[in-house]
Formats: C-alpha cells, sequence, structure tokens
C-alpha cells in the first residue's frame, strides 16, 4: 500500500499480489447413477440402479439397470453414496440392516452404514463417501446385509480424482 496523496488528503494504493495458478476444477471422468422406486433387496445381494445422469470421460462406466460400476484406470476415485433402507418380511424385531460399498466383491472399511431398526414401519437414511485407490481395473457396488429390505432414492456418484 502506498499513499499518493498527502497526510491531509491521503489516497491509498492498494496493490493485491497475484497467487499462484492452481489446476483445473474439472474432474478426470465422473458418472452419477440413481434408482428411485422402491426395490426389494436381500441380505448377500448388491443394489441395482435404475439410471444415468451425468457422465464425463471414460474411466469410469456403468450399465443402466446393474449393480456394478468399472473403474478403468488405475487411480484416486471418491465415492459418495445416500439412499433410504426398510426392513420387510420379517416379524423379528430389533432387525440391524446394513449397506456397505465394495471394491472387487471386498468390503471398504469405514464405507459402511447401518440402522437397527425396531419396527416393520421405520425407514432410516443411509449415506458415505470414500477415497478409494485402485491399482487397476475395478469393480464397485453396494452390498446390503442383515436380512430383508426395501431401499429407494438411492445415489451414487463416483469421481475420478487424479492417478494412482
Amino acid at each position: 500500500m502506498t499513499n499518493s496523496g498527502t497526510e491531509q488528503n491521503a489516497i491509498l494504493d492498494f496493490v493485491i499480489p497475484k497467487g499462484c495458478t492452481g489446476s483445473s476444477s474439472t474432474p478426470q471422468a465422473l458418472l452419477n447413477a440413481y434408482s428411485t422406486p422402491p426395490q426389494p433387496g436381500k441380505s448377500g445381494s448388491t443394489l441395482l440402479f435404475d439410471k444415468n445422469s451425468t457422465t464425463y470421460g471414460t474411466s469410469i462406466s456403468h450399465t443402466e439397470g446393474e449393480s456394478d460400476f468399472s473403474l478403468a484406470d488405475p487411480g484416486f476415485y471418491l465415492v459418495s453414496y445416500n439412499g433410504v433402507v426398510a426392513p420387510v418380511g420379517t416379524d423379528e424385531f430389533p432387525v440391524a440392516i446394513a449397506v456397505m460399498l465394495q471394491v472387487n466383491g471386498t468390503p471398504v472399511p469405514g464405507a459402511g452404514t447401518q440402522h437397527t431398526f425396531q419396527s416393520a414401519s421405520e425407514a432410516s437414511n443411509v449415506a458415505a463417501s470414500q477415497v478409494l485407490q485402485v491399482t487397476g481395473p475395478s469393480t464397485v457396488n453396494l452390498m446390503g446385509s442383515g436380512g430383508d429390505f426395501l431401499y429407494s432414492d438411492l445415489g451414487m456418484s463416483i469421481c475420478k480424482l487424479g492417478e494412482g
């Protein structure tokens, strides 16, 4: 800052220094998929996604109506999911229903959510996010466990953040 005026009539000149040039905020690839109508799920079954919405790039793919998402390239991926689950077909309560993110059939630690239901009239939101590092082509999906359930308003977003 400099004063180009006088002490009585100050004119302050501010200079804002230029910062470093940042990288582009465009992801390398992304895919969003969803399923809105209620669908039945069983313990040990994968959850289906009816439709794809936003897609960009070729590293991530999903066939509408299927459960598996394919990650074609090694790298870091941000995976987020959300939805609603409710128990069905049981007279025994409490019952715990869980949804877990899997990579190549293996549960991802910290990427699952569980709710213990006290009655058949309950429903619970499920959601989780996790950054994954994959070293080669991989398959990602959601696995339900704990009993029979309905799921709805399900969404999954996968964004490739960078190379691994």
